[in-house]
C-alpha cells in the first residue's frame, strides 16, 4: 500500500511522461490519474474557488484510490510547492526539460490533433474541458480554434509567444518551489541515460533491469511527436 508517492513528475506535458509511466508500469506508476478532475481542481484553486486544504484533500483521496508509487502526470508542475509541503521527505520530485522550440511545436501539434477531433463536436464535455485548460495556459488558446485558424499567422505567433512564456514560468516555478535536495533535473535529450537514477529515487532496487520499448526510446527524443 502506497500512502504517498515515492517519485513525482513535475515536468511540462510532452516530455516523456507516458514513456516513464509505461517503463515503470509494474511498479505502480500512473500517467494522468484522474486527469480532468485533477486539472479542474487545480484551475479552481488558482481561481481561488478552492482553498489549499480542499485541494490537498482531493490529492490525498486521489493517492488513496490510485495507490501511486511513481506519479508521471503532466499537470503536477502547477502545484509543485503545494505537493512539496504535502508529501513527506521520502517523496522525491523530478523535472525533465525539453528544448523550448521543440516543446512548443510538439504541444501545438498535439492541440491541433485534438482540435481536429473536437471540431465536429465543440459542445462536448471533452471539448469544453480542453477549452478551459487551454485558456488557463494561454488566454485565447483553444484546440478547436487552433484547428480552424491554423493558417492565421498572427494567431499562431501569439500562441507561440504565450507558450514560450508558459515554458519559462513553470520551468522556473518548479525549481524555485522544490528544495534542491528533493528535485532531480534532467534534459529530455539524454533521459535514456537516467532510468536507473529515477528507479533509485523511487525506492526501487539499484540493479533493476529497465529496458524501454522501442517506441518509448523514440518518444524520448526531442523531435518526437508524442511523450
Amino acid at each position: 500500500m502506497h500512502v504517498f508517492p515515492r517519485l513525482v513528475n513535475l515536468s511540462l506535458p510532452k516530455t516523456a511522461s507516458t514513456s516513464i509511466a509505461e517503463l515503470f508500469s509494474s511498479y505502480n506508476a500512473v500517467h494522468e490519474g484522474f486527469h480532468k478532475q485533477s486539472v479542474n481542481y487545480i484551475i479552481d484553486y488558482y481561481e481561488k474557488k478552492l482553498t489549499c486544504k480542499q485541494l490537498n484533500f482531493f490529492i490525498l483521496r486521489r493517492q488513496k484510490l490510485l495507490q501511486i508509487r511513481i506519479d508521471s502526470s503532466t499537470f503536477l508542475h502547477l502545484i509543485a510547492k503545494e505537493l512539496e509541503d504535502l508529501w513527506p521527505s521520502q517523496t522525491s520530485f523530478f523535472q525533465i526539460i525539453r528544448e523550448p522550440c521543440s516543446w512548443i511545436l510538439s504541444y501545438l501539434s498535439m492541440l491541433y490533433e485534438y482540435g481536429s477531433e473536437y471540431s465536429s463536436c465543440s459542445d462536448s464535455d471533452e471539448s469544453k474541458w480542453s477549452y478551459r485548460y487551454g485558456q488557463f495556459q494561454v488566454p485565447g488558446m483553444d484546440p478547436v480554434h487552433l484547428f480552424r485558424k491554423i493558417d492565421n499567422d498572427e494567431y499562431i505567433f501569439y500562441l507561440i509567444e504565450g507558450l514560450a512564456c508558459y515554458w519559462i514560468r513553470y520551468t522556473l516555478h518548479v525549481q524555485k518551489s522544490i528544495h534542491p535536495n528533493r528535485l532531480h533535473v534532467y534534459f529530455l535529450s539524454d533521459i535514456n541515460d537516467h532510468w536507473s537514477r529515477l528507479a533509485q529515487a523511487a525506492g526501487l532496487p539499484n540493479d533493476l533491469r529497465l529496458v524501454p520499448r522501442k517506441e518509448n526510446i523514440s518518444r524520448a527524443r526531442p523531435s518526437a511527436k508524442k511523450s
